[in-house]
């Protein structure tokens, strides 16, 4: 069996490819014109996906099944210090916040997060507008100043302190979880934690690296 990837750009271009397939995942797949070996990983049921590198412009590159195994020393877990690590970037979670504590890049050794920030990068923040933000929202952005807005939307006897919360300061922080997931061509770290009433809803941060890019996949489920 064999996958084609087309670029359809006027320029060369390499990234991750994502394919649907439902058949027994194989281990590598093989660049038939380079022979370069690609790891293969499996992102959900009936989904593969791997990196193509260096396709062509307006060209294709197939690659064919392989059973070879590939073995990546790019990408790396240390769980008792929270941290993961490829090539690129070293990122460090806060579970004190449920964020992200530092990214590093690699590349000239910067620190990439302001760690003065009163928040954390990417931290959960439960927030209701009180009374103080709607006037302040109606004077700055309605221009007609009407009486009806006033009355539709404010929250009388709301005030802002009370109804804003970040994560480590509410029972969410509680039972937050951290998990990892390594694969062949990624590193997954999951911060997870359950809703409590409703107030404080339920949070789950999702920060992958893969092997051989040069970015970072942040998504909140």
């Amino acid at each position: 069996q064999r996958i084609v990837v087309y670029n359809s750009l006027p320029w060369e271009r390499s990234g991750k490819v994502e394919v649907e397939f439902n058949g027994e995942k194989p281990e590598s797949l093989i660049n038939s014109e380079t022979q370069e070996v690609v790891a293969v990983d499996s992102i959900s049921d009936g989904y593969l996906t791997f990196t193509a590198k260096n396709i062509p412009s307006m060209g294709y590159a197939t690659y064919e099944f392989s059973n070879e195994k590939v073995i990546n020393d790019t990408i790396s877990v240390e769980e008792d210090k929270n941290i993961i690590e490829n090539k690129y970037f070293r990122i460090t979670l806060d579970p004190s916040k449920g964020s992200i504590g530092s990214i590093i890049n690699k590349k000239d050794n910067t620190e990439m997060i302001d760690q003065d920030n009163e928040f954390g990068f990417s931290q959960y923040l439960n927030e209701r507008f009180s009374n103080d933000d709607v006037l302040a929202y109606n004077k700055a952005y309605n221009t007609q100043h009407g009486g009806w807005a006033y009355d539709d939307m404010s929250k009388t006897g709301l005030n802002t302190e009370q109804y804003k919360n970040v994560l480590h300061e509410n029972k969410v922080a509680d039972n937050l979880e951290i998990s990892y997931e390594t694969n062949n061509d990624s590193v997954v770290a999951v911060m997870k934690g359950e809703g409590v009433d409703n107030r404080y809803k339920g949070m789950e941060l999702r920060i992958t690296l893969h092997a051989d890019q040069e970015y970072i996949d942040i998504d909140w489920v």
